[in-house]
Order: structure tokens, then C-alpha cells, then sequence
């Protein structure tokens, strides 16, 4: 009994000790300003930034409806060959200006895979070769090749991009060759976790002349499944601010206020616009103070089959188009 009374007491001290340290706080090495292990920016709290996306991204919003207006009558049919190949037609039957754009047949093809992205269609009537190259390389850098080849009297087209990307930012440096040469830099980051600022600098070599834009955006969420920002484009002779705002993921509102100095003199005007999708059909909208309206259609009736009607009303100009087409993937 003597032999167990110790052997309980024992335990109850070890119990004790190892208590009282577990109470106490570790000590823990501290860094001194002459540490190379020293940052003073450690000793702020940082959380982690989403990744701004690129400069181009800023007026993506009002751009996008742009290209997606057509003229005429138009035919796609896309025959997959393999899982990464698809063989593309177009016929352009019809067309309001003949001697402007007259009916033309296009044979392209696409290769797609995760990392790599080719593509190239011949325009038969006009005799164009169109090509593009996208390619994701190592160390977060992407490559963006475009070009056309036309016919002797009419210049060719080249666009070349290298991006580079981390988590918090993006670079890209860009050449362009439409009739003149241009080439731009560009940088994106992330300062707070819903503002980033961008900057843009193009040197066009033949006319002397450089350009320096600037550009700020804030996005927030005020409810689940709503998203809202504010971007701001400023650069020597305009700047535009666009408020975005979808309280659903299904729809999207935007607007636009844009002055630019033409002569000495300021112009300004303001756009509208609005993106819904439902089951049947995606409508795009965009009305502004100048006169001009957009509005495109992009019904898909199943999985083979989807129609498109789009038009472009400005009546400043009294110039007007519209386009119909039609999809075909088998």
C-alpha cells in the first residue's frame, strides 16, 4: 500500500508539471530588423487577392455585343472529326452591299485541346487566309498569334500577345499591324479584394506618337448569386465609367458614360444595355444616347440546331443592317 501511495503521488505531480506548461505560451523566435528573414509587410495582416484578369477585360462588357452583330444570311455547319478537330463551313448567301461584301464560302478547321488552340479558315471568293494560335507555356505565360493573309493590293493583318500571370496580377505586351504598326504594354494587380488598377502604355513608331491609359475597377457582392462593379477608362482625350450589375447569374444590366474631346471640343453620351439567358435563348441589348440601337438573338432549338438574328439600328448615320443565321453541328 506504501509502494502505491507513492506511485499515485508521483503521477499526480508529473500531471501537474505538464499542465502548468501547456498553460504557458511558447516561446517563439522573434525576427530583428537586421534578420534577413525580416519583412515589415509580415507584420501587417494580408489576405489573399483575386486575380484582376486582364486590361482588355476592363471594357469587355460594352465591347462584346459588338462582335457579335453580323450582316446577311449566314450558314455554319461544324463536323467534329475527332474529339480535339472540327471541320467548319460558312456560306454567306446574302448581303445587302454585293459590291462591299459579296456571298462568299469559308472551310476552316479547329483544333482544340487543354493547353493548345488552332485555328485557320480560307475565304474562297475573297482569297484570305485567317489563322490563329493560342498556346498556354510554362511558367504562367500564354502566347496569342493572330493573322490574315489578303491579296497583294490590300495589306495583311498581324496580332501578336504574351501574357504572363500570377495570382494577384497580369502583364501583357502586345504588336499590332493594321495598316500601322503599334506596340503596347500593359500590367493589372490587385491592391484590395475587390479593387484593382491597370495601366496601358501604346507607341505607334511611324506616327511618333505614344499613349498612356489608365484604368480602376471595384467589384463587390452584396447578396448570394449577385455581382455589381464599377470600372473607370481614362486616358489623354476620353474617359468612360460602366457600372455592371447582376442581381442573377441569368442577367446582367450594364451601362456606359463615355466624354470625348473631337476638335477641342467635348462629346459625351450615354449607352444602356442588358444581357438575359433563359432555357431557350441568350438576348443581348445595348441603346444609346447617339441614336444606335444593337440587339442580337442566339436560340439553340437542341443539340444540333440554333438560330441567331441580330440588328443595328443608328440613325444619326441613317445606316442600319441586320443578320440571320444558322448553326449546324453534327
Amino acid at each position: 500500500s506504501f509502494l502505491l501511495a507513492d506511485h499515485i503521488r508521483q503521477m499526480s505531480r508529473a500531471r501537474s508539471k505538464s499542465l502548468r506548461e501547456r498553460s504557458q505560451p511558447f516561446p517563439l523566435p522573434l525576427p530583428t530588423p537586421s534578420s534577413p528573414l525580416f519583412s515589415w509587410s509580415s507584420l501587417i495582416y494580408r489576405p489573399a487577392l483575386p486575380y484582376p484578369g486582364k486590361y482588355e477585360d476592363f471594357h469587355k462588357d460594352t465591347m462584346e455585343i459588338y462582335r457579335e452583330v453580323y450582316e446577311g444570311l449566314r450558314i455554319d455547319f461544324e463536323r467534329p472529326l475527332t474529339e480535339n478537330l472540327t471541320i467548319t463551313h460558312r456560306w454567306w448567301l446574302a448581303e445587302f452591299d454585293h459590291r462591299r461584301h459579296p456571298p462568299s464560302y469559308r472551310l476552316g478547321a479547329k483544333y482544340i485541346t487543354d493547353s493548345l488552340k488552332l485555328i485557320g479558315s480560307l475565304d474562297m471568293s475573297r482569297f484570305r487566309l485567317k489563322g490563329e494560335y493560342h498556346h498556354v507555356l510554362p511558367y504562367n505565360l500564354e502566347l496569342n498569334v493572330k493573322g490574315q493573309l489578303n491579296r497583294e493590293s490590300e495589306p495583311c493583318d498581324l496580332m501578336a500577345k504574351l501574357y504572363y500571370r500570377t495570382e494577384e496580377s497580369s502583364t501583357q505586351l502586345r504588336y499590332d499591324y493594321m495598316e500601322v504598326p503599334s506596340y503596347s504594354i500593359s500590367h493589372v494587380k490587385s491592391i484590395l479584394p475587390g479593387l484593382s488598377i491597370g495601366s496601358e502604355v501604346v507607341y505607334y513608331p511611324n506616327l511618333l506618337l505614344h499613349l498612356l491609359n489608365a484604368g480602376v475597377r471595384y467589384r463587390w457582392s452584396s447578396t448570394e448569386g449577385s455581382e455589381s462593379s464599377i470600372t473607370g477608362l481614362f486616358d489623354k482625350k476620353k474617359y468612360t465609367f460602366i457600372f455592371t450589375h447582376s442581381p442573377i447569374p441569368k442577367a446582367r444590366f450594364i451601362s456606359e458614360y463615355s466624354v470625348r474631346e473631337i476638335e477641342g471640343t467635348s462629346h459625351s453620351f450615354v449607352a444602356a444595355g442588358a444581357e438575359i439567358k433563359t432555357q431557350l435563348a441568350t438576348y443581348k441589348v445595348r441603346l444609346s444616347t447617339t441614336g444606335r440601337v444593337l440587339m442580337s438573338m442566339v436560340s439553340k432549338l437542341n443539340q444540333v440546331v440554333s438560330f441567331s438574328f441580330c440588328t443595328d439600328f443608328d440613325w444619326s448615320r441613317d445606316f442600319y443592317r441586320f443578320g440571320v443565321g444558322l448553326n449546324l453541328k453534327y
